[in-house]
């Protein structure tokens, strides 16, 4: 679906991964699953806020499986910045990633 909406997307397999990439370079936007392997995205979404400056910090989107009541609420404690409840549709990312990224492609 990034793609599809001319990001060029870098995928990573847990939340420790998202911290040594983010160290490695810079991103504008990070949807965060919050259910990852190692390091869930509770706890990266945390990292990040603690390790990065507020200037260097990217917007973080919480990626959850359930809508549950009290979910988003939960990710934005963690430190994200929005929430977005699978299933996940075009329109409903589009929609989150114009109001977050700086740079939306054309």
């Amino acid at each position: 679906m990034l793609k599809r909406l001319g990001f060029k997307p870098d995928i990573v397999a847990n939340g420790l991964e998202v911290i040594a990439t983010l160290h490695r370079q810079p991103y504008d936007v990070i949807p965060m699953d919050m259910q990852m392997p190692e390091l869930d995205g509770y706890g990266a979404s945390e990292r990040v806020r603690r390790e990065f400056p507020p200037e260097a910090r990217p917007r973080i989107i919480a990626v959850t499986a359930d809508p549950l009541v009290g979910d988003r609420e939960k990710c934005l404690a963690a430190g994200t910045d929005d929430h977005l409840a699978k299933p996940v549709t075009v329109e409903g990312l589009s929609r989150i990633l114009l109001r977050h990224s700086p740079t939306v492609p054309a």
